[in-house]
């Protein structure tokens, strides 16, 4: 468990410092209009990734359920 939660911190911190198109977007939205536009670019980056893991932490769930059962049925 705690070897999960430790790779899990390490790729977190490996991903922050990758440069995709949301930081390029982001010094673009910065410099045309504002810091206010690049704080909604950035909550709404936020809440999509928080709605990614929330859904696959549910199916994921779900996926685990469904093994427990596969004995019972078949």
């Amino acid at each position: 468990m705690i070897d999960a939660v430790l790779t899990g911190i390490l790729l977190g911190l490996a991903l922050i410092f990758s440069v995709g198109p949301v930081i390029f977007t982001l010094i673009k939205l910065r410099i045309n209009y504002g810091l206010a536009s690049a704080f909604y670019f950035i909550a709404g980056v936020w809440l999509s990734d928080l709605l990614w893991v929330v859904t696959a932490n549910f199916f994921g769930n779900l996926l685990s359920q469904l093994i427990t059962y596969k004995s019972i049925v078949g």
